[in-house]
């Protein structure tokens, strides 16, 4: 009989995860994909975005929503785990990263050869590998809260036959953040807008 049970509780797991999941998936849209949360704190946060990544999502204007979590590195089982949130950020200005002065001198340099020849400095005065480091930005981001999966148990006549529901719930606020953290970062359209 205990593993009738057993299945039961098994079953019963499975169909919380796949609602968690599909709840979360609203969110998080991984052919979005914009970048990396570099620093994270209560109110703000600094985020490293590609050219190829801005360029394939049409963009990153300033004010729009951006989606941070931890997802689909660590997949949860269930809504109790850290990566089953996502962090909602907007986006207010640029922001400096490590060795930007480096990278402002050699677009300079490069500008300089250009206008002496006549040329585009983005492409014919740099290689590959230089071109690539180039196409690193940073972007500031004022934290707007975090979305959260939460259980909500709803009493039967028996009290002993609970239903658990799962619901996306918003909380203006973060609850903890950890500097050694890695979270993706996502441009939210169509659905996570709607979310």
């Amino acid at each position: 009989m205990s593993n009738v049970f057993q299945a039961i509780e098994s079953d019963r797991c499975a169909d919380a995860e796949a609602t968690m999941n599909r709840l979360l998936d609203d969110l998080i849209q991984p052919a979005n994909y914009i970048g990396e949360v570099i620093t994270l704190a209560y109110e703000d946060a600094t985020v490293q975005i590609h050219d190829k990544h801005r360029e394939t999502v049409g963009g990153i204007p300033s004010q729009c929503f951006l989606i941070a979590s931890r997802k689909r590195v660590d997949e949860p089982k269930t809504h109790t785990e850290e990566s089953a949130s996502a962090i909602l950020l907007r986006v207010v200005g640029p922001a400096a990263l490590p060795g930007e002065q480096e990278l402002v001198r050699i677009r300079a340099e490069a500008a300089r050869r250009a206008a002496e020849e006549g040329k585009s400095w983005d492409r014919s005065e740099l290689d590959l590998y230089t071109r690539n480091e180039l196409s690193f930005a940073g972007v500031k981001c004022r934290v707007l809260g975090t979305f959260y999966v939460q259980e909500d148990k709803e009493d039967k006549e028996d009290k002993e036959d609970k239903q658990t529901n799962l619901s996306l719930r918003f909380g203006a606020d973060i609850s903890n953040y950890y500097a050694a953290l890695a979270l993706k970062l996502y441009k939210p359209t169509g659905k996570a807008l709607e979310v």
